[in-house]
C-alpha cells in the first residue's frame, strides 16, 4: 500500500495525511499506541494484581489486535514499535516494584518477548482460542511477580 492508495480509500488528501503524518509507519506506531493503552486501562481496571489476571488483559489485548504485528512486518518498521513494547513493560515493572537495577533488562526482554508472541499469534495457520493463547502465555513468558527459587551450589 502505498500514501496515494491509503488517501485514495480514506477519502483524504495526500497534504492532509502529511500535515498529519510523516508516513504510514506512522499510521501503525499510533494504533500501537492505542492498542498499548488500552492494555494500560485493562490493567488499571483489573481488582487483583497477580500474573494470572494480567496474563489475562495481555492475552486479551494481544488477540483483539493482531493485525497490528503483521503490518509492523510489512511496513519494517519493527524498530518503531519494540521500543513501545519495551517502555510499556518499563511502566508495568515500575509499577509492580521490580528492583530497578534489573528493570531495563527485564523491560526489553518482555517488550521483545510480546512481540514475537504477537507476531507468532497472528501468522500461526491454525487461529488459537483464548484459553490457548492463555497457556502458550504462561508457558512463554516469565512470572516476574515470584522470584524463583536459584540453586546456591
Amino acid at each position: 500500500m502505498t500514501v496515494k492508495q491509503l488517501c485514495l480509500d480514506a477519502h483524504v488528501g495526500r497534504a492532509t495525511f502529511y500535515r498529519h503524518h510523516q508516513d504510514i509507519e506512522d499510521i501503525i506506531v499510533i494504533e500501537y499506541l492505542i492498542a498499548l493503552q488500552q492494555l494500560g486501562h485493562a490493567l488499571n481496571d483489573l481488582t487483583t494484581t497477580s500474573y494470572a489476571t494480567i496474563a489475562g488483559a495481555i492475552v486479551t489485548t494481544i488477540r483483539a489486535h493482531l493485525g497490528l504485528p503483521l503490518l509492523v512486518s510489512w511496513a519494517q518498521c519493527r524498530e518503531r514499535v519494540i521500543p513501545l513494547e519495551v517502555g510499556f513493560a518499563q511502566q508495568l515493572l515500575t509499577s509492580l516494584a521490580i528492583h530497578p537495577k534489573q528493570r531495563h533488562f527485564m523491560a526489553t526482554y518482555l517488550g521483545n518477548c510480546l512481540h514475537q508472541l504477537a507476531w507468532q499469534l497472528a501468522t500461526t495457520q491454525t487461529t488459537l482460542s483464548k484459553i490457548e493463547t492463555y497457556r502458550l502465555f504462561i508457558q512463554l513468558i516469565p512470572n516476574v511477580l515470584q522470584a524463583p527459587t536459584i540453586p546456591t551450589d
